[in-house]
């Protein structure tokens, strides 16, 4: 059964059901029109009754719809764990660094990808997954660049994606103030010390949450889901989930880490 299909019929039912409730109540209430105090009194029962009534499917739909969230997340979770599974038996049979890496880069786009379906599924926009790690900058400082995209990702996007500052940007604010992670509504505001790079001008990333990798108590990296439209995130239950997804790319790569000091080749992001 699609699942959109059932929340969208679901929606329709609701709104028939109200409009069918206040014409029954505009019936109901006319007769009464040349009794001005039993006419305003029972328009006013009706419309608390209605308030009341309305209330509680509202309530019903987002219990619903945090339901099919979750088990959603429970059946995309079940098979990330399977693949990455695989994946890590990958890297630690692998023989040379290269080889390493590349099981990184699988393992990043699993995530990825399921990220992208999942909050793509609950909010019903598209929403885009990216992995930003923090490297050594030609100046001798650090910057932050996209290394893993998920496979949904417009082409035109990757190729408007330029490399950021690490202390003059977001990436750098979370890692000082020691965030869990950070929700923005609107990228295009000054709230944050925000570095508008030109997918955020051209509208492809407008709102998103960011949330820190760590390795080893380390941050290395960042998780991003966004999306083109302002608002959509909020900070409870999205950034709880977006902290889901950055302890289980934590965990990737700190077995990368591992495999690549075993083979001593370990990098820090400052390039030691």
């Amino acid at each position: 059964m699609d699942l959109n299909r059932a929340i969208r019929t679901y929606q329709v039912l609701w709104v028939a059901l109200s409009v069918i409730l206040i014409t029954v109540t505009i019936h109901l209430v006319l007769p009464f029109q040349r009794h001005p105090q039993i006419y305003y009194l029972l328009i006013a029962v009706w419309i608390l009754f209605l308030w009341a009534l309305l209330l509680a499917l509202y309530k019903k739909d987002i219990e619903r719809d945090t339901k099919l969230g979750l088990v959603r997340l429970s059946y995309l979770s079940s098979n990330m764990a399977q693949e990455l599974r695989m994946i890590q038996a990958s890297i630690l049979e692998s023989s040379t660094p290269d080889e390493i890496v590349e099981a990184e880069k699988l393992g990043f786009k699993t995530v990825l990808n399921l990220a992208h379906e999942y909050y793509s599924f609950i909010k019903g926009e598209y929403c885009t997954a990216t992995v930003a790690k923090i490297e050594p900058s030609p100046d001798g400082g650090l910057r932050c660049r996209i290394v893993q995209y998920d496979d949904f990702v417009p082409t035109a996007r990757r190729e408007r994606e330029v490399e950021i500052p690490f202390e003059q940007s977001l990436f750098g604010e979370i890692v000082k103030n020691d965030l869990r992670a950070i929700t923005i509504n609107d990228y295009t505001l000054d709230d944050y010390p925000i570095y508008v790079t030109p997918i955020i001008e051209e509208g492809y990333c407008v709102s998103g949450i960011c949330v820190p990798i760590k390795v080893f108590d380390r941050v290395i990296g960042f998780f991003n889901i966004d999306s083109m439209k302002r608002n959509l995130f909020t900070s409870t239950t999205d950034e709880r989930i977006a902290s889901f997804f950055g302890e289980v790319l934590g965990q990737l790569s700190q077995t990368v880490q591992h495999r690549l000091r075993e083979s001593g080749q370990e990098t820090h992001p400052d390039g030691t």
